[in-house]
C-alpha cells in the first residue's frame, strides 16, 4: 500500500494499493528447471557410477579369467558328435583364414551360434 497525502492535506492521508508485481517470465521458470534437472543428472551418474562400477570390475575379471581358460583344450580332445565337431572345425576354418575364402566372393560368417539343452559344453 502507499500512502498519498493531498497537497492542501485537507482530506488526511489516501491509500492506494500498490500495482502488483509483474509475474515471472518465462525463461526464468525454464532456467530454473533446467537447473533442477541437471543437479538430479549428476547425482543420478554420481550413484550409478559406484554401483556400475562394481559390476564392470567382476566382468573384467570374468573376462580375464576366461581369456586364460580359452584355447587351453584342443578340439580333438573335446568328447562329442563327430560330425559336429568337424562342422565347427569348418566353419573355425573360414573365421580364421578370411583371405583364402574372400578370394572366393564367398559370404564369410562372423561368428558360430551353438544351440542344446543347459550343461552340454557348448561354450
Amino acid at each position: 500500500m502507499i500512502t498519498i497525502v493531498n497537497m492542501f492535506g485537507f482530506f488526511g492521508n489516501t491509500t492506494v494499493p500498490a500495482p502488483a508485481p509483474p509475474p515471472p517470465k518465462a525463461e526464468n521458470n525454464i532456467l530454473i528447471y533446467l537447473f533442477l534437472f541437471w543437479i538430479i543428472v549428476k547425482m543420478i551418474e554420481k550413484h550409478s557410477n559406484k554401483s556400475f562400477g562394481k559390476i564392470t570390475r567382476h566382468v573384467k575379471k570374468w573376462r580375464e579369467s576366461a581369456k586364460n581358460k580359452a584355447g587351453s583344450t584342443p578340439l580333438d580332445e573335446v568328447v562329442g558328435l563327430e560330425g559336429v565337431k568337424e562342422e565347427i572345425k569348418y566353419y573355425m576354418d573360414f573365421i580364421n583364414n578370411k583371405k583364402k575364402y574372400s578370394d572366393w566372393e564367398v559370404k564369410l560368417p562372423k561368428g558360430i551360434l551353438l544351440a542344446g539343452p543347459p550343461g552340454t559344453g557348448k561354450t
